[in-house]
């Protein structure tokens, strides 16, 4: 499917037990680092370079770091293909940020999955603070990148704007807690987008979903939010503020 090489592989998983208790041990597809460590290095590399203007070698490798246009735009392409893809299949991420883009031979894919929701938000998502066991936690450091209607436990559905505090979408549902990425004998994310998603289609003949009342504000808005400000972050050249 278009755009699944842009998603983090899934292998496998298990557990194993010792005198601590039961531990989840996942196998993932092996990645060079993330976007995070990438901007990272740029940033140590361009104020090493600021230290001695005049040194030639450092201010090339500074401008090899360095996040300019066409590297975000790349950024930009390649985790929006990832992000259409589980968009199609009614998955949310929910949780884009440089930490969960990793890279892999200069291309980047879309990974940590643990927060994924149906783009059609039913069944198992909490946001915000106001709900008892809210899954989107702003005490991560995921707030710099989440919409404000997550954060203040705001989501558009069956035709008005739902509290989770107060009976809106349910919590701790399917994907929406823990790893989401199941059993050890679930599917694959790679073979759940391509069969159609863990959730479902969001969509019927001619591509529209006409189960969702005309004002429905999808969560798949919320995952080209946190693109933007991840973004964002890259061109200012500094992590956002806390």
């Amino acid at each position: 499917a278009p755009g699944l090489e842009h998603v983090v592989r899934y292998y496998g998983a298990w557990t194993e037990r010792d005198r601590d208790g039961e531990h989840l041990f996942m196998q993932l597809e092996l990645c060079d680092g993330t976007l995070a460590s990438a901007q990272e290095r740029a940033i140590e590399l361009a104020n090493a370079a600021r230290d001695v203007p005049d040194d030639v070698g450092a201010q090339r490798m500074a401008d090899d770091a360095r996040f300019g246009e066409r590297k975000i735009a790349r950024v930009l392409r390649q985790i929006a293909a990832a992000l259409a893809c589980a968009h199609a299949r009614n998955v949310a991420h929910l949780d884009v940020k440089p930490d969960n883009i990793l890279v892999k031979n200069g291309v980047y894919k879309l990974g940590d999955w643990g927060r994924a929701a149906p783009v059609d938000g039913v069944g198992n998502q909490t946001f915000g603070t106001s709900g008892r066991s809210a899954s989107v936690s702003v005490e991560d450091g995921d707030a710099r990148y989440l919409a404000p209607e997550l954060l203040r436990g705001e989501v558009r559905v069956e035709g008005s704007i739902h509290h989770p505090s107060r009976g809106g979408l349910g919590a701790g549902e399917g994907a929406g807690g823990g790893s989401g990425m199941g059993e050890p004998d679930s599917p694959t994310v790679d073979d759940a987008m391509c069969s159609g998603g863990p959730f479902g289609s969001a969509q019927s003949a001619g591509g529209l979903n006409l189960s969702l009342p005309g004002d429905f504000v999808g969560l798949d808005r919320a995952d080209i939010f946190s693109l933007g400000a991840t973004a964002f972050e890259l061109a200012r050249g500094a992590p956002l503020h806390s």
